[in-house]
């Protein structure tokens, strides 16, 4: 909520700047698009906010078991190694 408050006074105080800079009518205009823009975009934020916390909520308690000795993870083999096979 507060980043929805805090979006909203954003957008309101750029329509007094466009007010003393551009008179009443732009600024009116110009200070509801920025407020509405604002405010989706904080909306959004806070939506991805609140998925990631379910996502991390929903993850397994304890990490992946990693391979034993790095060689396990992958078959690469490196051309010029003396471990390469013919």
């Amino acid at each position: 909520m507060f980043f929805i408050v805090a979006a909203t006074i954003s957008g309101g105080l750029t329509a007094v700047a466009w007010t003393l800079h551009f008179g009443l009518g732009w600024a009116v205009v110009f200070g509801l698009l920025t407020a509405a823009v604002s405010g989706a975009q904080a909306a959004l934020i806070l939506g991805a906010i609140e998925r990631r916390e379910e996502r991390d909520e929903a993850a397994p308690a304890a990490p992946a078991a990693l391979p034993h000795r790095p060689g396990d993870a992958a078959d690469v083999t490196v051309p010029h190694s003396l471990r390469a096979e013919p």
